[in-house]
C-alpha cells in the first residue's frame, strides 16, 4: 500500500468512527438540526445531508466549511469518489479557485485525475465514462469513480502552512456555523 492509499484509508476510518446517523425527519427534528448546526462551532462535526435529488443537480459541500448534500445516485455504488471530492472542497483544496476544482479541466496526456477534477473534465479514454467515446461526446468524459487522490492533492491541503497548538494539533478547514 502506498503513502497515498494509507492516508485515504486512515482518513476514511477517521471518519466513519466519528459518524453519526440521525433521522432529520418531522419538523422538530428538522428545527433543532437547525439549530444545532448553527450553533456549531468544531471543524470536527460535518453536516451532510443526503437525498434523492439535489438542488443544484450533483452532490455538494460548503469550499471551507462542514455543511454538505450528497445526492444519493452519486455515492451508492461501491468505487464512488464523490465523498472524498466534496470533502476535498470542506477542507479548501484548490483555493483561489472560482468553484472549487482546478481550472484546467483538460487533462489528456496528462494521465491519473486528481480527487478535485469535477464531471465534464476532458481526460485519457481509460478515465473517461466510455473508454470508446470522443472527447466531449457522450461518455467522452471523465467518470468521477476513476478519480483518486494524488500527491498533488495531499500537496494542495497545505499542511505546511497550517499552525499548530501545545498539543500538535491544528484544524484544517473550518466551521460554517450561521451564528
Amino acid at each position: 500500500m502506498n503513502t497515498t492509499e494509507t492516508i485515504q484509508l486512515n482518513a476514511k476510518k477517521a471518519i466513519l468512527s466519528q459518524s453519526e446517523y440521525r433521522d432529520a425527519e418531522g419538523p422538530m427534528d428538522a428545527t433543532a438540526l437547525f439549530f444545532e448546526k448553527g450553533f456549531n462551532d468544531d471543524v470536527k462535526n460535518n453536516y451532510i445531508e443526503v437525498k434523492n435529488k439535489v438542488d443544484e443537480g450533483v452532490s455538494n459541500m460548503v469550499i471551507g466549511g462542514n455543511e454538505g448534500t450528497f445526492q444519493l445516485n452519486n455515492i451508492s455504488r461501491d468505487g464512488s469518489t464523490t465523498e472524498a471530492h466534496e470533502f476535498g472542497h470542506s477542507l479548501r483544496l484548490w483555493p483561489g479557485a472560482k468553484d472549487g476544482h482546478p481550472e484546467d479541466l483538460d487533462l489528456r496526456g496528462e494521465g491519473q485525475p486528481g480527487i478535485m477534477y469535477p464531471r465534464g473534465t476532458l481526460v485519457d479514454p481509460q478515465y473517461q465514462y466510455n473508454p470508446n467515446a470522443k472527447a466531449r461526446s457522450a461518455g467522452g468524459t471523465l467518470n468521477p469513480d476513476k478519480r483518486k487522490v494524488t500527491q498533488g492533492d495531499i500537496i494542495a491541503l497545505g499542511i505546511d502552512k497550517l499552525t499548530f497548538d501545545k498539543n500538535g494539533k491544528s484544524n484544517l478547514g473550518k466551521s460554517t456555523s450561521s451564528w
